[in-house]
């Protein structure tokens, strides 16, 4: 319930929100300060700073697996290896307790760049980029500045020289004071948007805060908001404010005070400096100082985890009714220091962008030809269609463009029924194309081959080869002593990779009805692929090693986004580096998660138990996404992804700027 700031109901701002996916959650409705302090006391209008409205943080249904189990096996040795194997061989070398890449001594994007894809910590992130707020050139007229471009506020204004006491360092010579109407917040937000989920973000700024007469509202402060939250209301993901009405400092997230500190009235008491650093992996932790220090106090005010947003802007707010008045709360000397890190989280489209018709989406390949235009084949059913790419909104559309699947290209090949998971890739002068084909309703799936001939003219379906041949089969994966037979395979997905050549990935089913992602097969001279896969381990499901192992789903942990299946996977080379991309699927949810190999392609880590895209919960893809295909144009990742409703499958989209994971 949202509530009229009134001096009868309230003598504090008020600052109320909803959790949602893109907010921040809290500690909770008995969270404490760092310092043991309990929350601000409920009265007879809420909260003193704000309404807790008892709501739990909201999750996506992939939950976050802890971290790495131990392994068996003997320890390596206390040094780490020179040529950084020691941190990809799942072992705890050095005996502290932390595995490989979670280890702070793997962290080194140079040494061990596959540490770094998809991590964020500290090491493996870009530069940092500094931008904050200062004084402008206005003529007469006290305004603030970001670079070249004058920030402006309907409602609060720039005031000249803020108060301060005189034993306390002035700071910057201008301000942003929050003066505007009763019972609204003004704003003065930073045009650039930042996701706090790809970025270490850290913003300071300068709050004070003078003397109140009567039953005047006022208090200023700084912070985190998604577009949602800033208005009328202040809906904030994480901010600090100062209130010159109850003399304290609040520490807010989500729509919960999380913490409070009174202020005192000595020196720079009521003028402090405040800092919000906000991790992403969703950790936050608010501290602050007296102007001019060297350090932070070392207790901060408040810590604690919480969901982040794509759309992140950071912004100046508050209230201070009485324009007429001397400003008694500001916000001064805002900075912001934004550290890039190398994670998959894109932002996706909210509609499809190829509907299904009367079959599901059951394959997608999005692939680059000679010239730099894009394609795409896509399975459904017993049908191969033809797309096109549209090169500035990333749609796919058929050659009719009011029929998305007007070209179908498959010529007859009267031994297979049912076709899965397309792949193509160019290599050695020629596009092959990579199946899942069935001969039977018998849900057994093998790995077929053909080639593909684009059309002279871009823009038109092109030609299928008019025969298949196997490449692999459940009879490649016999039983032995460790593993029951597998029965089918599906999933095709080739790449070229450095040092290595082709090489061809696949879902193998077994028996016992546990799934894995293996390698299947490489070649260096263009051939058909050899029967040895190249020397890759990865992690099963108990935590051992295995030979030819990509990844398998994490049965032992039951929170696990992939935890019942895996499927679809995808092999991407970005910068040099080996991704794979992949659906998993925990109950009737399906995600979208990875792994990455490491610079030899000798091992496969996880770079995160959490997925990259999950399901949303609403719409086309409201029960899951699959079928995932990266590719780079531009310095943007496109992540073209198959969406289920429950009932069928459409193709859908999500972008995202590359971050690279060196400066």
């Amino acid at each position: 319930m949202q509530r009229s700031f009134t001096a009868a109901s309230m003598t504090t701002l008020l600052a109320l929100g909803s959790i949602t996916n893109a907010a921040c959650g809290a500690f909770g409705a008995d969270a404490r300060a760092v310092d043991g302090s309990a929350p601000p006391p409920m009265d007879a209008a809420g909260p003193a700073f704000g309404e807790d409205a008892g709501f739990a943080p909201v999750t996506q249904d992939a939950g976050v697996a802890g971290p790495d189990a131990p392994v068996s096996g003997a320890r390596g040795e206390a040094d780490f290896s020179d040529d950084g194997s020691s941190c990809l061989d799942f072992l705890d070398n050095n005996s502290d307790g932390i595995f490989d890449c979670d280890d702070p001594a793997c962290q080194d994007p140079v040494e061990n760049l596959a540490c770094c894809v998809g991590s964020t910590a500290q090491a493996c992130c870009d530069a940092v980029t500094t931008f904050a707020v200062v004084e402008g050139s206005c003529g007469a007229t006290p305004c603030l500045s970001l670079g070249t471009e004058t920030l402006t506020s309907t409602t609060g204004r720039v005031v000249d020289s803020p108060p301060v006491a005189p034993s306390c360092a002035t700071g910057a010579p201008h301000a942003f004071a929050p003066f505007g109407r009763t019972g609204a917040h003004a704003f003065m937000v930073l045009p650039r948007q930042i996701d706090a989920r790809a970025a270490h973000v850290r913003i300071t700024a300068r709050l004070g805060a003078g003397s109140v007469t009567g039953t005047e509202v006022a208090a200023a402060g700084f912070g985190l908001f998604t577009e949602q939250g800033m208005g009328a209301i202040a809906r904030p993901l994480v901010a600090v404010v100062t209130s010159a009405t109850s003399n304290d400092v609040r520490v807010i997230v989500g729509d919960r005070v999380i913490a409070a500190r009174t202020l005192s009235g000595e020196g720079c008491g009521q003028s402090l400096e405040y800092a919000i650093a906000i991790n992403p992996d969703g950790n936050y932790r608010v501290e602050s100082r007296v102007p001019g220090a060297l350090l932070w106090d070392a207790t901060p005010i408040a810590t604690g985890t919480c969901e982040l947003s794509a759309d992140a802007r950071i912004a100046m707010f508050g209230q201070q009714p009485n324009p007429d008045g001397a400003p008694v709360v500001w916000v001064s000397d805002l900075g912001v220091e934004q550290n890039g890190c190398d994670v998959l989280v894109p932002a996706r489209r909210s509609a499809p962008i190829v509907a299904s018709r009367d079959d599901d989406v059951t394959g997608l390949s999005v692939f680059e030809r000679s010239g730099g235009s894009y394609e795409a084949l896509v399975t459904s059913g017993d049908q191969i269609h033809w797309l096109g790419l549209q090169s500035a909104s990333g749609g796919l559309v058929s050659s009719v463009p009011a029929d998305p699947f007007a070209d179908n290209i498959q010529p007859t090949w009267p031994d297979y029924r049912h076709f899965r998971d397309v792949e193509v890739v160019e290599h050695a002068g020629a596009y092959r194309v990579y199946l899942a084909a069935a001969r039977a309703d018998d849900g057994v799936f093998e790995i077929v081959r053909t080639t593909y001939t684009p059309n002279a003219t871009p823009g038109r379906p092109g030609a299928l080869g008019s025969s298949l041949s196997t490449v692999t089969s459940a009879a490649q994966f016999p039983a032995d002593m460790d593993r029951p037979a597998a029965f089918s395979v599906d999933g095709p997905s080739a790449a070229v990779v450095p040092g290595v050549g082709l090489v061809l990935l696949a879902r193998v089913r077994y028996l016992d009805g546990h799934d894995e992602i293996r390698v299947v097969g490489a070649t260096l001279d263009g051939s058909d692929f050899e029967t040895a896969a190249p020397s890759v381990s990865g992690r099963d499901a108990s935590g051992v090693t295995t030979d030819g192992l990509v990844h398998s789903s994490q049965t032992h942990d039951e929170d696990a986004f992939d935890r019942d299946e895996i499927a679809d996977p995808q092999i991407v080379v970005i910068d040099g580096v080996a991704r794979v991309l992949f659906a998993g699927r925990r109950g009737t949810r399906w995600s979208i998660g990875s792994v990455v190999a490491s610079p030899g392609f000798d091992y496969f880590i996880p770079v995160s138990d959490t997925p990259i895209l999950g399901p949303s919960g609403a719409g086309f893809d409201a029960l899951g996404v699959t079928e995932p295909t990266l590719v780079t144009r531009a310095g943007t990742s496109w992540l073209y992804f198959a969406g289920t409703d429950g009932a069928r499958h459409s193709l859908g989209l999500a972008v995202q700027p590359i971050l690279g994971a060196t400066p």
